[in-house]
């Protein structure tokens, strides 16, 4: 049982990723074979239910490609089923202070590390393992990523980059915009200098800094910063692009 995206964090290499919205496995099998490190199968803002999930958590992407699931909430209804399911990390959206992630990364673990409930999954067959040995490995092969989207989080991120277990801190860079009272404004200074501030406190960290980047010039700025996540866009935008980029070549 290997998390090829967790393990290159792990020797402090970068993973490139794209979210996925669609409930569609041929997108993902496509996506997956682009050669990107990891999917994420976005629950929060998508259409795609459990059993979509389970389903694309199902599909063959290649040995290469780590599938984790963004939950639309912090609740064990949600965490439980979807790691049963076969997930190898999850992202939690809208985390605020280190005492919300902490809870969010134990309803995902097994004890002693946490308090994740035992029960009949399908997550073993995923790697043609037992159950016993998939209670075992679990704990360490799963990848959790934190996105800190609201001004509560900005002001809590020294103690929320010390969570035992966190792997990955993404800033959604939207929501924080607009938690900042500047909606659709990302490029304005108070934004920025939140940003900066959130980039400077992980780097010293020992968690990798996620972000999305949508064109070459912003993967290029984001590596020149010190990401080592980078969501290249969802399905829906990546399409969305190359569908525009061609209308607009046939009718300059």
């Amino acid at each position: 049982m290997r998390n090829h995206a967790k393990e290159r964090l792990r020797r402090g290499e970068s993973i490139v990723a794209f979210g996925l919205t669609s409930a569609s496995v041929g997108v993902a099998q496509v996506l997956a074979g682009s050669g990107v490190d990891m999917l994420m199968i976005d629950m929060e803002h998508s259409c795609v239910d459990l059993a979509s999930v389970q389903a694309l958590l199902a599909a063959d992407l290649g040995p290469g490609c780590t599938s984790i699931v963004r939950v639309p909430a912090h609740l064990p209804s949600i965490i439980k089923p979807v790691l049963d399911a076969g997930a190898m990390g999850l992202t939690f959206p809208m985390i605020n202070d280190a005492t919300e992630l902490a809870e969010s990364i134990a309803l995902s673990m097994y004890p002693p590390k946490g308090k994740r409930a035992v029960g009949p999954h399908t997550a073993p067959a995923r790697w043609g393992i037992t159950h016993a040995q998939y209670l075992r490995e679990a704990n360490d092969a799963l990848l959790f990523n934190a996105l800190i989207e609201t001004e509560h989080a900005l002001n809590n991120i020294e103690s929320i980059v010390k969570v035992v277990g966190v792997n990955v801190i993404t800033i959604g860079l939207g929501d924080l915009a607009a938690s900042l009272g500047k909606p659709g404004e990302a490029d304005h200074p108070l934004v920025q200098e939140a940003v900066a501030h959130i980039e400077a406190v992980v780097r010293t960290s020992s968690v990798a800094l996620g972000g999305v980047a949508g064109s070459r010039e912003e993967i290029a700025d984001k590596m020149s910063r010190g990401y080592r996540l980078i969501v290249l866009g969802f399905d829906v935008s990546v399409l969305a692009r190359a569908a525009t980029d061609l209308v607009k070549f046939c009718r300059p």
